[in-house]
């Protein structure tokens, strides 16, 4: 069983506008958006049929990002319908805050705009009372800040991932120099 994750900005931009859309901070992005939305479907269908090569069955979790909001939803559609009738994908529901156990494990996603760190992990113990109870491990990731950063609050590990979007102009000139990550990680 395997579960692919996109913790928000899969898309960088929500909109040709290419702001961000509660802030309106300027975006670079390359093409048309139409071309910019299929080749992030075409990207993400290729995850999935990599994955279905080796696992039985595939979830797909699409989180919004501040940057991709509405664009996050359309993603999920696109490959909500296009997996439409292969039994073995799951396409979920896009939602801010995303639970899952893994036997001994309960995993908590979100991409990290709305909370900090402290307060996703408590989120994490209040809405998930039982499956909390169940399990020995605890396990919030998120990826707003676009860089690999690990932390501990009580005994649930909040770690945040780089992203696979290039630097744009903000970022270079606001000399964030994260590396560009996709990641596979084994439960």
């Amino acid at each position: 069983q395997a579960l692919i994750v996109n913790l928000g900005d899969w898309y960088h931009a929500n909109d040709q506008r290419n702001v961000t859309p509660r802030s309106g901070h300027q975006l670079d992005v390359d093409g048309r958006w139409f071309k910019v939305q299929r080749a992030g479907v075409r990207v993400f269908r290729s995850i999935i049929d990599m994955t279905l090569a080796k696992h039985e069955r595939v979830e797909v979790v699409n989180i919004p990002g501040n940057h991709d909001p509405e664009a996050a939803g359309a993603l999920a559609l696109a490959l909500g319908e296009f997996y439409a009738r292969n039994k073995r994908v799951n396409i979920a529901f896009p939602a801010d805050i995303y639970y899952r156990q893994f036997g001994n494990t309960l995993l908590g996603c979100a991409h990290g705009d709305k909370a900090p760190p402290s307060r996703l992990a408590m989120a994490m113990a209040v809405d998930q009372r039982k499956a909390w109870g169940e399990t020995a491990y605890h396990w919030m990731m998120y990826g707003h800040i676009h860089k690999d950063k690990a932390d501990t609050h009580g005994d649930v590990r909040v770690e945040s991932f780089s992203t696979i979007a290039d630097k744009d102009n903000h970022a270079f000139g606001g000399a964030w120099r994260s590396a560009q990550a996709l990641n596979v990680i084994t439960l």
